[in-house]
């Protein structure tokens, strides 16, 4: 092993690892400043005074009164943002802003945990450019800072942080005993969002099965996660369900049990051409270019059972949560991104791997469209980050002519990651 990380260390092509170098940074700071414009400048949605769609029942709880399913499950945003700020609005942006912030930090820290080249002599981008690479993704993605910035009454940033979180106490903990930090994690995830107790307990057992974890710690995080379910269920609500949005710019009750919720969602995808055309270009959207480089996590790796667990992670969140509401690019935001964490590290063994991978994001910039503008008119908020309900020259528009424009990148740099058997054999 040792040897294989020297070879794919070597400094033969400094000039193709100066300039993965040289784009992933340029990558790194422009998505940071487009956050950190987006955070400054976008206009917060004009709707019920700032809270929005379903963000007007967390303002709801937020003051004390009772909501309606599901979101009256998810306790755990109006309760920290409660005791962040007095002033409702302020308190749910901050929480939001510092999860993403958060989870962005964190999944640097694993993705340099878990880079495939250690070797003392191997060349600096082996070290820098996969951490660079994935912070990038995880600030362009449009369901991160870009929404939270003109929404700021969502569950999503913190489930999204409690969700990596657990990945990465089981993947990279910092010593054996931070692992036990998973008990507190999982029980609070489904206070975030209920869906991820069924998440987190398949993706305990599948760890322990991969020999990743110990059964014990599993098991007890996995009863946390399900006690923390129960307690969600639990909470005192309205009665009936809360309102959601349809494509004829119309409210009809939400489905309240699993059973309807699947079967509208799925019948909203599969139903007409139109609602599979919306649905698969809001599949591209979640699961970026990353998804044409899933076959590299089977590749030999340093920590290639870590590598393939976070994509099974990403797969059991797929399968959970596909069907669980309308806007899908949206609920799948952490799939994708978990999958862009696994790809970046299981590939990052070769100069032209780290290039190509650097293009794949790029290609991903152009996708997500960071820089977009938004306005807060409600109508004008949905024709961007509302593909379900939208007109279907918004969802060509913003998403299936970006996601067209930013092929022929994604293409180069699958081919460039590929090649990186060559460069990185003896």
């Amino acid at each position: 092993m040792a040897a294989r990380e020297s070879r794919a260390g070597r400094p033969s092509g400094d000039r193709v690892l100066r300039t993965a170098v040289v784009l992933s940074s340029l990558l790194f700071v422009l998505s940071a400043a487009a956050a950190v414009g987006q955070l400054v400048w976008s206009d917060r949605i004009n709707r019920r005074g700032g809270c929005g769609f379903d963000g007007y029942y967390y303002c709801l709880m937020l003051k004390g009164e009772v909501a309606p399913k599901p979101f009256s499950r998810r306790i755990l945003l109006p309760f920290l943002a409660r005791h962040v700020s007095t002033n409702s609005l302020a308190g749910l942006w901050r929480v939001n802003v510092l999860s993403l912030v958060a989870v962005t930090l964190v999944v640097i820290y694993v993705a340099w945990r878990l880079r495939p080249v250690v070797s003392a002599h191997a060349h600096v981008a082996f070290r820098v450019v996969p951490p660079l690479l994935v912070g990038a993704a995880f600030l362009l993605a449009r369901n991160s800072f870009h929404i939270a910035a003109t929404y700021p009454v969502l569950s999503d940033p913190l489930g999204l942080l409690l969700l990596v979180s657990a990945v990465a106490l089981v993947v990279a903990p910092t010593l054996p005993a931070t692992r036990l930090l998973l008990i507190p994690v999982c029980f609070l995830a489904p206070l975030a969002r209920e869906e991820l107790a069924v998440v987190l307990s398949l993706a305990l057992v599948l760890a322990a099965l991969m020999r990743l974890l110990p059964w014990l710690v599993a098991l007890v995080a996995s009863g946390a996660s399900a006690t923390g379910a129960a307690y969600a269920f639990h909470q005192i609500n309205s009665g009936g369900a809360g309102l959601c949005l349809t494509g004829q710019n119309t409210y009809v009750p939400c489905p309240e049990s699993v059973q309807s919720t699947l079967r509208v969602w799925f019948d909203a995808d599969f139903g007409s051409w139109a609602g599979l055309f919306r649905f698969g270009v809001m599949l591209m959207l979640a699961l970026g270019p990353f998804l044409f480089l899933l076959g590299t996590v089977r590749d030999e790796t340093r920590d290639r059972r870590f590598v393939m667990w976070i994509a099974g992670v990403a797969a059991i969140f797929t399968a959970v949560s596909v069907f669980g509401g309308g806007d899908t690019d949206r609920i799948l935001t952490p799939a994708g991104l978990l999958l862009a964490l696994a790809v970046v590290v299981s590939a990052s063994r070769s100069g032209k791997a780290l290039l190509g991978l650097a293009v794949v994001v790029a290609a991903y910039a152009v996708q997500q469209d960071p820089v977009q503008a938004v306005s807060g008119d409600p109508t004008a908020w949905l024709t961007f980050f509302g593909l379900r309900v939208t007109g279907l020259s918004s969802v060509i528009r913003n998403g299936l002519i970006l996601s067209l424009i930013a092929l022929p990148l994604a293409v180069l740099g699958c081919r460039l990651v590929r090649s990186r058997r060559t460069a990185a054999s003896p």
